[in-house]
């Protein structure tokens, strides 16, 4: 499994829905075909977050290379900063 991890910083505070545009672009990454599940995690009074999209391999991650590039785009057209974005191998035990 694969982790792509993003630090992000959104414009001023967060509302308490996403916009139509925001779900859209959202819900595309989720459901791309290798993604397993896309996590947010975000301070709504500072607007400063973590993002962790988990991948079932690199081949899925790597697929999806071209349409992160543009939904990366969208996001700073937005107003998103990504700060950081880091990949990782997952291991896990339960």
């Amino acid at each position: 499994m694969i982790a792509e991890v993003l630090e992000v910083k959104l414009p001023g505070p967060i509302p308490d829905s996403p916009s139509p545009e925001v779900q859209k672009m959202g819900d595309e990454a989720a459901h791309a075909p290798g993604s397993e599940q896309l996590l947010q995690f975000l301070d709504r009074s500072t607007g400063e977050g973590l993002v962790i999209h988990l991948w079932k391999d690199q081949e899925g991650y790597d697929a999806f290379a071209a349409r992160r590039e543009e939904l990366t785009a969208q996001a700073k057209e937005r107003g998103t900063n990504i700060v950081s974005r880091r990949t990782y191998e997952v291991t896990y035990r339960s």
